[in-house]
């Protein structure tokens, strides 16, 4: 039941709670401590009013003794061998028993307590040495001195306590308020990120676990701001893309109802409509392999090893059937990696696809086992520094004034690998380096 109540009336009822059953415990052991300590006391000062006394030489002094020490709340009776007390006159069975006691007991001094008439009584018999006879010195004091005592601080330690119970819950209070504060904020943060409403950011100025979810919390809104901006223009460039191809596909199918070829010849035109339809095919088929992507990028990866040397050269002898003038010049050192197969060769195709795509009349490849890298380089123009920075970012402008996600695909996968790509203007050319982690190298 508890657990459904606002968050400030769950810390102040527990801390009020703390505070309470600490009150109460007090409350209950404050009594027992006290009389106990006070018994203590009692018999400490008996002890030490019995220490005043002298052996003295007559019978005088033991009287101006009982009378001195009797006006400070402590009595004495000094009782001989025969059981008569000394001076002082007490009932004679109270005498009688003190006598009792003070014959059994073995040591010197011992304590006692008894209950007279009602009321609890502490005292002490010490054997004593007085004109060469044993005397028994009884000194007492009665519980109601004790009690007294026990009920005037009993009572100032309560009003103390209802003071300090007062002031824990409004303090109590006010730290539930300080705590919950930025919890209530990033709860109304949260509610408003779940409503795609992440332009507010969150300002918890705190050290603490709190502050490190609260900067957490704010990560994620700036991720998720930035992933819909990206899938914004995504979504815009995908729009672009798939719609092109689409367009001159069906226009030119309406052209050649009405036998009219735009081309000049119907082969002509049904050869640029497959050739978009081909286009068509790979937007789509990009799009689906970085869903794909994002999907095996949270999954634990299930690699193999890859002899990359043998994957680049089949994958270089079929692609260049696309473009049989280009000359293909091939340096593969053997290398082992650990990976994804399928993925690597998305990588080299992608990157050597590109380079065909570009290249004027040469195509180098290089495998370097010393260096871990493996070099693609093409005889194109030269890239500009705004295309360098851009190359590797979903639907950046390539140099014909295309957009892509062949690029983006290629960095999104050597990332999962630790693995990572730079594209730079080398000798009159372009070239792609891709480095290997030292880990994902297999011998």
């Amino acid at each position: 039941m508890m657990r459904n109540w606002p968050l400030v009336t769950q810390i102040a009822t527990i801390l009020i709670t703390i505070v309470f059953l600490f009150g109460l415990a007090l409350l209950l052991l404050i009594p027992v401590t006290l009389r106990t300590f006070f018994a203590n006391e009692i018999y400490e000062t008996i002890e030490s009013s019995q220490k005043l006394f002298k052996d003295e030489q007559n019978i005088t002094a033991i009287e101006k003794f009982q009378q001195q020490q009797d006006a400070r709340s402590v009595n004495h009776l000094f009782i001989d061998e025969n059981g008569k007390s000394m001076k002082k006159q007490y009932p004679r069975p109270f005498v009688e028993a003190m006598h009792q006691q003070a014959i059994q007991q073995k040591p010197d001094v011992k304590r006692y307590q008894a209950t007279i008439e009602g009321e609890k009584m502490f005292y002490v018999i010490h054997k004593r040495q007085f004109n060469h006879q044993t005397v028994y010195q009884v000194s007492f004091m009665l519980d109601s001195y004790r009690q007294e005592l026990v009920r005037t601080l009993y009572k100032r330690i309560i009003f103390l306590l209802f003071i300090i119970f007062i002031g824990a819950i409004l303090l109590s209070i006010l730290f539930a308020r300080r705590l919950s504060k930025p919890i209530i904020q990033m709860k109304q943060q949260v509610a408003l990120i779940a409503n795609r409403q992440w332009n507010s950011p969150i300002n918890v100025e705190r050290k603490d676990e709190i502050g490190a979810l609260a900067q957490s919390i704010e990560q994620m809104r700036v991720q998720l701001m930035n992933q819909d901006s990206t899938q914004q223009t995504m979504l815009q460039h995908v729009s672009h893309e798939l719609k092109t191809p689409v367009m001159v596909i069906r226009s030119y199918i309406d052209a050649i109802r009405d036998k009219v070829y735009p081309k000049g010849t119907l082969e002509e035109s049904l050869l640029t409509i497959d050739e978009e339809a081909q286009r068509l095919e790979r937007k789509i088929k990009d799009l689906l392999y970085i869903t794909k992507l994002d999907y095996l990028s949270k999954q634990k990866p299930q690699y193999s090893k890859i002899k990359l040397n043998d994957l680049v050269r089949s994958i270089a002898g079929y692609l260049q059937y696309k473009k049989e003038h280009i000359d293909l010049k091939l340096t593969l050192d053997e290398i082992t990696i650990l990976g994804d197969s399928e993925q690597w060769k998305v990588v080299v195709e992608n990157i050597l696809d590109n380079a065909l795509r570009y290249a004027h009349t040469t195509i180098e490849i290089e495998l370097n086992q010393e260096r871990k890298y493996l070099k693609i380089w093409n005889d194109g123009r030269a890239l500009t520094d705004e295309e360098i920075t851009f190359i590797f970012s979903p639907f950046s402008k390539g140099m014909k004034g295309n957009f892509g996600l062949g690029l983006s695909i290629v960095k999104q996968i050597l990332e999962m690998h630790k693995s990572h790509c730079i594209a730079k203007n080398e000798n009159g050319g372009v070239a792609f380096y891709i480095y290997f982690q030292e880990g994902r190298l297999s011998h």
